[in-house]
């Protein structure tokens, strides 16, 4: 058998750039990004002989982790679609070995983001955190590489470790400081497809932004605001929008703990659940309460290191 150069490869490195911009960040994982055909079946004379063919196309999101701290072109991104102003990005995906040879390229046009989803906040937890965002493209190319080094791209290098231990809860007039843990939550951007004339490929169209439910857990020893609040707002109907309150969460620098990498600010946020979690008689453990709070719109703020 003839020898050949070609050999299977393991992607190890994967690098993203958004409108030419000369800060990049190191992703932790891709996933999507396919372009799919849509098969039509037709049933043609007495025989009802069945052809199939491709009618339009569609194209899977891209599915990305990057590090808290990531350059900030996405994180203006993220901020400029949670404040409605929807703008459509281009940009790439280097696929690169563990030698840092590129060996894959995915290059997107006209993307929107369509999913922010934040990790759980856990006090206990020591592992890295990342941000999952998914964007969906109105085009996409697979390109194969040259085998380049990637290396000593300008603001690769810049990226911070970010803790899911590390982390901050204020709401006006409550008692955040024992809060241990905030469930994961996801932004979504709405988006309508659009076929027009002869066009394979959808244009894409934003048609809103929404805002989950924050899940909040702490002692109950230490939950006597939560419930002085959920009695007046639920209980006693004190629920308009005076008795709403105004809150953040902000991302800790985990170097010293003190200083914000960037914040959540929370608007218009009311309390519709509060609930005492299981536990058992003689159990040496602590007994907690989680509080469920609905938000009407979060805004992304920068912090330490990424202006």
């Amino acid at each position: 058998m003839a020898p050949t150069d070609k050999r299977s490869y393991t992607s190890g490195h994967f690098l993203f750039n958004i409108d030419d911009s000369p800060a990049w960040s190191w992703l932790k994982s891709v996933d999507g990004g396919v372009v799919k055909g849509n098969v039509v079946t037709e049933n043609v004379g007495p025989d009802t002989l069945h052809f199939k063919h491709i009618t339009t196309v569609e194209i899977e999101p891209l599915s990305v982790e990057v590090g808290m701290s990531a350059s900030s072109p996405m994180f203006r991104w993220i901020q400029d679609s949670w404040k409605r102003q929807f703008s459509r990005r281009n940009g790439s995906i280097v696929h690169a070995n563990f030698r840092l040879e590129s060996t894959l390229e995915q290059w997107f046009t006209g993307a929107l983001i369509v999913e922010t989803v934040f990790p759980t906040l856990d006090a206990s937890d020591k592992s890295p955190a990342y941000l999952s965002v998914k964007l969906k493209p109105e085009y996409l190319e697979i390109k194969k590489s040259g085998g380049e080094v990637v290396t000593g791209v300008e603001g690769s290098n810049k990226q911070k470790m970010w803790l899911p231990s590390m982390f901050r809860v204020n709401i006006d007039g409550i008692d955040c400081t024992r809060v241990n843990k905030v469930e994961s939550f996801t932004v979504k951007q709405k988006i309508k497809e659009m076929y027009i004339g002869n066009n394979r490929y959808p244009e894409l169209e934003p048609t809103g932004i929404e805002f989950p439910n924050l899940v909040l857990t702490l002692p109950a020893a230490f939950a006597d605001d939560f419930i002085t609040w959920h009695q007046k707002f639920v209980v006693m109907g004190a629920r308009d929008n005076e008795h709403e309150k105004q809150g953040s969460i902000e991302f800790l620098d985990p170097a010293g703990g003190k200083l914000p990498i960037f914040t959540v600010d929370l608007k218009n946020v009311g309390i519709n659940s509060l609930a005492i979690e299981k536990s058992e008689a003689k159990a040496e453990q602590i007994k907690r309460c989680k509080a469920e709070l609905y938000v009407e719109s979060m805004e992304l703020k920068y912090g330490l290191g990424l202006e």
